[in-house]
């Protein structure tokens, strides 16, 4: 009769435990195939990985922001691991004025490279403000927005590109190197990405890498061919690109994948002079 007991007890816990590390709704569906696998649709059942691992502790899915100030307009992107279909999709950005915390917006996050942007206009760049990002109850990512350094008679910039993912590694002597600097602006000026068909993962990496140079002051960055999937870049006005090695021009993956590395990498950047999409709708 014990046993019977135990044997019963011991199916309930591993069926309760089943059920649990499950998820129980659908994906998103991605719009593209064969990219972007390790982030899109049932990204929780793909094998181990050599970029990231993206099976983070739930604490921990915001893994960083980026921002820029201009004309008194801050914008902000969170970029988020990706998430479980059932946990939500709410971001919360809170700023700390008057001595607390205070939610300032929320915005829903883009299953396409699970980022997503908080702009605020009216925004006081005299003073330093320290910035939260949020995700559900426990998961959050700290920063200070900076002040502008109008005082300044030199602006300092730290540029860098080409992450090379040879080495997969964290990014310590660089980063250590740039804040011993100090610099007022971080420019990353493409090929953050050499992971051509897994942005999202690689993007992740890049971020995981060098989150400590940008946490604290504004950051540039720009895609590159290689951010999009290609070894080569010549727009051609967003043509499609059919040509091996996109010598034609254009873009050789889908639309959508190519404006999820565009958001996720450029969306926090000043509003675009003319923001007239070109061809497939990108830009």
């Amino acid at each position: 009769m014990h046993k019977l007991i135990n044997c019963c007890l011991l199916l309930f816990i591993l069926q309760f435990q089943s059920s649990f590390s499950q998820p129980q709704a659908t994906p998103f569906p991605s719009p593209f195939k064969n990219i972007d696998t390790l982030a899109t649709n049932d990204w929780w059942n793909r094998a181990p990985n050599e970029i990231i691992n993206l099976k983070v502790n739930r604490d921990s899915v915001v893994a960083f922001g980026l921002y820029t100030v201009h004309a008194n307009v801050l914008k902000l992107t969170a970029q988020l691991y990706p998430l479980y279909p059932k946990e939500t999709r709410t971001i919360s950005l809170a700023l700390y004025t008057d001595g607390k915390w205070n939610v300032v917006q929320k915005q829903d996050v883009n299953e396409l490279g699970w980022s997503t942007l908080f702009r605020i206009e009216n925004w006081d760049y005299s003073k330093d403000i320290k910035y939260r990002i949020t995700h559900g109850e426990g998961a959050y990512f700290e920063g200070t927005i900076r002040k502008n350094p109008d005082d300044k008679n030199e602006i300092v910039m730290a540029a860098l590109s080409c992450n090379s993912n040879k080495d997969r590694g964290l990014r310590r002597n660089y980063v250590r190197n740039i804040n011993y600097q100090d610099p007022d602006i971080m420019f990353f000026a493409g090929d953050q990405s050499y992971d051509h068909t897994e942005h999202t993962a690689a993007w992740l990496k890049f971020g995981l890498q060098f989150r400590e140079t940008f946490r604290n002051r504004p950051c540039i960055t720009i895609p590159d061919d290689h951010d999009i999937g290609q070894g080569n870049l010549w727009g051609e006005n967003g043509k499609l690109s059919t040509a091996k090695g996109s010598s034609d021009g254009g873009y050789r993956y889908h639309p959508e994948y190519v404006k999820m590395v565009e958001r996720c990498q450029t969306g926090h950047l000043p509003d675009p002079y003319d923001p007239t999409p070109i061809e497939q709708g990108i830009g």
